[in-house]
């Protein structure tokens, strides 16, 4: 029997441990004052888990049609049981949507799970999906934070750099998190 990812296993208990911590009510304010200054009509949540940023997306834009996708099935279920839009099963690297793109693709606490050695890649992969805005919130490499072995602390002004593209803004959502926005035009 082979192992299960540390994410479809996850996936299995997050909703139902998920606190509004003041960290999470910070990083959802930071998300807040990111997007909601930018253009998009559509957007897609990276690693939606059960649709917590999708919901929030659709609730600050009434009418935007919010996509998704995340690694656990149970994840994807509790996702589309939102009803806001096209919701896959899959992972980052394998994410392919036929050549789609959004205006808007955000990734919350999704590239701090991303090895140091494929984060650049993982990145690039999300810029490809967006024809607008990368926004995404992970903690920072300038953060104290004790983490566990499946998180990584990157520096995302490089990350981003390595890409070709720059952080346009950076929001911070104390204590331990910043939001990082970036334009999508690679070059």
């Amino acid at each position: 029997m082979s192992e299960i990812p540390y994410w479809v296993r996850r996936g299995e208990a997050y909703e139902e441990s998920f606190l509004k911590t003041p960290g999470i009510i910070a990083q959802e304010d930071a998300l807040y004052r990111a997007v909601i200054v930018r253009p998009w009509r559509n957007a897609l949540d990276a690693g939606c888990g059960f649709g917590r940023v999708s919901r929030l997306l659709a609730n600050w834009r009434p009418g935007v049609s919010v996509d998704g996708f995340d690694p656990s099935a149970r994840m994807c279920e509790a996702a589309r049981d939102l009803g806001l839009g096209t919701v896959w099963e899959t992972d980052i690297a394998s994410f392919d949507p036929g050549g789609e793109r959004w205006d808007l693709v955000v990734a919350a606490e999704v590239l701090m799970h991303v090895p140091p050695d494929e984060v650049v890649e993982a990145a690039r992969s999300l810029l490809r999906l967006s024809r607008g805005w990368l926004v995404t919130a992970d903690w920072s490499i300038d953060r104290e934070v004790e983490r566990d072995p499946h998180n990584w602390l990157h520096d995302y002004f490089d990350v981003f750099e390595r890409c070709g593209v720059h952080v346009v803004d950076r929001v911070d959502a104390p204590p331990f998190q910043c939001v990082w926005v970036t334009t999508a035009r690679i070059g």
